[in-house]
Order: structure tokens, then sequence, then C-alpha cells
């Protein structure tokens, strides 16, 4: 009885991944159910690791064998995620740092500590708030004496620090149907290019989690207006509320590279960053436009924030 109840319980946890495995080919992955599954997609085949286990030891064939066949599905979509990258030790021309903050962070010290560790030349911040401000970017003037800073008390504020001038391109930009970005050039020693900083709003209608991307596009349309003009070398950075699933970062993708998917290791998932929970999703991102090649890339944590960090480094192609 005990064996049959097993039995049963493992064909329920590997159904719905094999009916997921059918579906998210069509266009039900595009309802705001299957776009809400795209977004924990890998989470959905978290069963099949114990089920394949249980299959193997009680020599369920069958069960194994449709295990076997949502397996080859994840790997076709993530089993190059794991491939060892090839070792590139060639110096960069720019480091950056991108991480969200959390809006209401107050542990300067920590947050100081944190971004000295990683040795970047630009270091882009969203959620920054007004208990950062400018306390923050004085403790660490002696590395980043350039910086546009742009405090909120929500979720809307932004922070750019550099090693090297910046010029402000254009007013801070918020609200639903505008970039919600900091547009930037920053004169580096390979020579100037445009940085945009950005954190569009979360692609929900409410916190009840009712999923809706309609207050993300507008802002991703103004984004990719920004992005056009292909001639300038441009990096675009920060917290962009959507996974690499999802068809706002597929439209960014279409003309940016993303400096961890080229380069990083593992799934790279940033959020929620704490204690409690594993990392379940990837929001942040650092995505540079042809003008740069992605050498390294990788993420970290610090308990300040509910995001983790993502570091780039590139190098900027010759013409």
């Amino acid at each position: 009885m005990i064996k049959r109840g097993l039995v049963a319980l493992a064909w329920l946890g590997v159904l719905p991944c094999s009916l997921w495995s059918l579906l998210r080919w069509t266009e039900l992955a595009t309802t705001p159910q299957g776009m809400l599954l795209l977004v924990f997609d890998a989470w959905v085949y978290a069963s099949l690791l114990p089920v394949a286990l249980f299959a193997s030891l009680a020599r369920r064939g069958r069960l194994l064998l449709v295990v076997g066949l949502n397996l080859l599905v994840v790997l076709g979509i993530y089993g190059g995620r794991w491939w060892p990258q090839p070792t590139n030790s060639a110096p960069q021309d720019v480091r950056i740092m991108t991480w969200n903050v959390y809006y209401d962070t107050r542990d300067i010290g920590g947050l100081v500590a944190t971004i000295r560790q990683q040795q970047a030349d630009i270091v882009v911040l969203q959620e920054y708030n007004f208990q950062l401000d400018p306390q923050l970017p004085e403790a660490l003037a002696d590395l980043y004496p350039y910086a546009a800073l742009n405090p909120h008390s929500g979720a809307g504020g932004l922070a750019t620090l550099s090693r090297w001038p910046v010029t402000e391109l254009a007013p801070v930009a918020r609200g639903v149907d505008s970039c919600g970005c900091q547009y930037l050039e920053i004169a580096t020693p390979s020579g100037p290019t445009r940085l945009i900083n950005t954190h569009p709003h979360i692609p929900l209608a409410s916190f009840k989690g009712v999923y809706t991307k309609t207050q993300q596009d507008p802002t991703f349309d103004q984004l990719l207006k920004l992005i056009a003009d292909q001639s300038q070398p441009l990096i675009l950075a920060g917290d962009l509320n959507t996974t690499e699933r999802q068809p706002n970062y597929l439209r960014l993708r279409q003309q940016l590279g993303d400096a961890y998917q080229q380069k990083g290791w593992g799934l790279g998932y940033t959020f929620p960053s704490n204690d409690t929970i594993p990392k379940a999703v990837r929001l942040d991102y650092i995505m540079p436009n042809l003008h740069w090649q992605p050498l390294r890339a990788w993420t970290g944590t610090a308990n300040l924030s509910d995001h983790g960090f993502v570091i780039a480094d590139l190098q900027r192609l010759r013409q």
C-alpha cells in the first residue's frame, strides 16, 4: 500500500512537468497564467530529480522514461548554463556592477564595504533612497569621484557612481510611460559610452499576483528607442523586473547582449536574496550593445537587500 502511494505521488509530481513541457511551446504560454509559469520556469521542474531517484530505485520503467523526456527538455533549455566557461584572462576596459539596494536600506557601512570589495569602475544602483543620499557616494568618493544621483522615497531612486566623468544626457524619467531610467554618458579611457540605469515597474496588476505586462510595455518601448542607435557604445543595466523567458526581455535581446547569459555560470538568480528561501528568479542584468564584448560575469549576495548584485567585465571592440 505504501509503495503504491509513493508511485501515485511520483506520477503526480511528474505529470504537471510533462504538461508544461508541451504547453510552453503553445499560445497558452502567452496567457497571464502561462507567463507567470515562465517567471518560475526552472522551478516547475524541481520535482524531477527526486522522482527520477525514486523511479530508479523502484525500477519503474515507464515513470523513468517520462522523467527522462522531461529532463531532456530541461537540459535543452538550461543545460548550457552549467558548461564550464573558457578562461579569458584578457584585461577588461570596464568592470560594471548593478545592484538594487532596496528602498528601505539604511546600512551605509555595509553597502560601502560590499561595493568596495567588487572593485568595479561603474556602479549602478536602483531603489537609491534619501537615507543613502549623500552619505553613500561621499563614503565612496575616493573610488568614484563622479556620480549621477537621483534619490527617491519609494522604489524609483537611481544612482550611478563612476571612476570617470559622467554626463547626464536626459533628465531622469519616472512613471509608467517613461523609460524609468538614467540616461548618461561615461567618459571611459577607451572612449565615451552611453549608460542606461533602469528599473521598470513590476509586471503585476496588483500585489495580489495578477500577472500583466501592460504596465511594463511603455517603459520597454522607451528603452528600445534609446538603444535603437547602434552606432554608439552603450550599456543597459539594472533591475528589469522581468525574467529571460518573458517578452520584454526578449525584445531587448534583439538589440543587446546579456553579459551573464553569455559569460556567467549557472542560473544567475538574484531575487529574493535572503537567508530564509532560495533565490527564485533572475531579474538583474548587464546588457551591452555590439560595441562591447563580455569577458566575465558573475553574481554576488550581501544580506543588505532583497536582490543580489551582478558584475561584468567588458572589453570594448575596436571598430
